[in-house]
């Protein structure tokens, strides 16, 4: 800078006021050239977010129809699977209801027979006390 003030003259002070003015107004445009420049550089992060969002769903979709008939397939063997599970469960069901019920009819004699035959004893008695 080859500027020299001279503050003794009303033109040197109105060069050196002349001069501040220029450099503020250079600095004021830089500083607004720099804003505009990281405004716009702030977008980019925005956009490539935006993209790589757009990728991902888009990459997502196609993944899930590339794998919907392995994923039927599989639904499929878990419905069969939980049928013949069932259906397992359904035949043990009756054949313990069934070994239950035979059970319970060789109870039921059991019980008739001692009832049989304490009412034969009892008769017994009833008819040994009337002979004696």
């Amino acid at each position: 800078m080859s500027f020299v003030p001279d503050i003794t003259t009303a033109k040197g002070r109105k060069e050196i006021a002349s001069l501040a003015y220029k450099v503020a107004q250079t600095k004021t445009y830089l500083d607004g050239l720099g804003k505009d420049l990281v405004a716009e550089l702030k977008e980019i992060p925005k956009l490539i977010d935006a993209n790589r969002k757009t990728v991902r769903d888009r990459l997502d979709e196609l993944k899930a129809k590339a794998r919907q008939p392995l994923t039927d397939y599989e639904e499929e063997q878990a419905r069969i699977k939980a049928e013949e599970e069932a259906k397992a469960a359904a035949e043990a069901l009756a054949k313990q209801i069934e070994s239950d019920h035979e059970i319970a009819i060789l109870m039921d004699r059991e019980f008739d027979r001692q009832r049989e035959e304490e009412r034969l004893k009892a008769e017994r008695e009833s008819e040994s006390m009337k002979n004696a």
